[in-house]
């Protein structure tokens, strides 16, 4: 059993404010939040029965949760989602149906919710849960009903979830295959340059050379040896090795963008001072020498599309393009 970590509560005359540490990373506890089949796990107070109907996590999105009580009765709690931020925030406004009351850890009527999520020491989790009623009488209803008091149980609940799936984790958190990068010197330059562009990246542990690697390799003695890091999850290695190889466009990686505004950000970032004369068909070299492929999705499903005539119109189109333009794509894969 998880030692329980409290949450405390602060109760204005319109807003309650419940905050509680989690002992797992914001990734995980912002999963838990927003996979059906996780929080199916853990929210509502004790003694109730969990079932989500629907978690369509985006603005305007519904999240609807039947929380089935001891005594039968069914609770439909229900909301809509107002913004999302991954994976710092989630804001919805939650209401009851008409002729329903609320229960402990449910949707008060009418009532704003804003969960943030930041990361705290140790890679622990600090969530806030602000809670602001239409109405002072909204408010004490709530405080009448347990409202924190569910979500209390509920929070207990998810420490134990987030406890059970960081243990799991531990047996199987090391990546498979990990890309591992030579460079000259420059390793964790690149490596800090790479995580300033891509969001949930950071830099992980960094191994130095000491007097014997120093002596057999030629390198600065306390210079960084490997530097390894994330960007979006996927672990990647630097390493200062000398001049002796380059990269080449033999080797890539494929950057899958939804929208034009992500190619274009990610064609800014990393085609800044790289050469130019690399750049053609999505392809890019950054000023490393290592060569990005900044793809939109829909690239790939017009050029999969059924109609041949379509996409070899598409693939002409992307011929003459170095960065790729979703609407040109678009008129080419319309045009007759």
């Amino acid at each position: 059993m998880t030692a329980k970590n409290n949450p405390s509560a602060q109760i204005t005359e319109r807003e309650i404010i419940i905050t509680r540490v989690f002992k797992a990373p914001r990734a995980l506890v912002w999963k838990a939040w927003t996979d059906p089949k996780q929080v199916a796990q853990w929210w509502g107070p004790k003694g109730f029965a969990t079932q989500v109907i629907e978690l369509d996590l985006r603005v305007g999105g519904v999240l609807c949760i039947h929380l089935c009580g001891p005594d039968g009765i069914v609770y439909p709690c229900k909301g809509v989602y107002c913004e999302i931020l991954e994976p710092e925030r989630i804001i919805y406004r939650g209401a009851v149906e008409e002729g329903r009351t609320g229960c402990g850890a449910g949707l008060p009527p009418q009532a704003l919710v804003t969960i943030t999520f930041a990361e705290h020491s140790g890679g622990k989790t600090l969530l806030t849960m602000h809670t602001r009623f239409e109405s002072v009488t909204d408010c004490d209803a709530a405080v009448e009903s347990g409202f924190t008091a569910g979500w209390a149980d509920s929070f207990d609940d998810l420490e134990e979830f987030l406890a059970k799936t960081v243990e799991h984790l531990k047996g199987n958190d090391m990546q498979k295959i990990t890309p591992f990068l030579w460079f000259d010197n420059q390793a964790e330059e690149a490596a800090n340059f790479y995580v300033s562009i891509f969001k949930n990246s950071k830099i992980g542990s960094i191994a130095r050379y000491g007097e014997e690697g120093a002596k057999a390799t030629g390198r600065p003695k306390g210079t960084a040896m490997t530097v390894a890091f994330q960007l979006d999850g996927q672990e990647f290695v630097a390493l200062n090795g000398g001049p002796h190889f380059k990269f080449t466009e033999g080797v890539s990686f494929v950057i899958n963008c939804k929208t034009q505004d992500e190619v274009d950000y990610y064609w800014e970032k990393l085609s800044k001072g790289g050469d130019e004369r690399a750049q053609q068909c999505a392809w890019l070299k950054d000023k490393y020498g290592l060569s990005w492929q900044v793809v939109p999705t829909v690239l790939v499903e017009m050029l999969q599309d059924k109609d041949p005539k379509k996409s070899e119109r598409v693939m002409n189109a992307m011929l003459q393009m170095k960065k790729i333009d979703i609407k040109t794509l678009e008129q080419a894969a319309a045009a007759r």
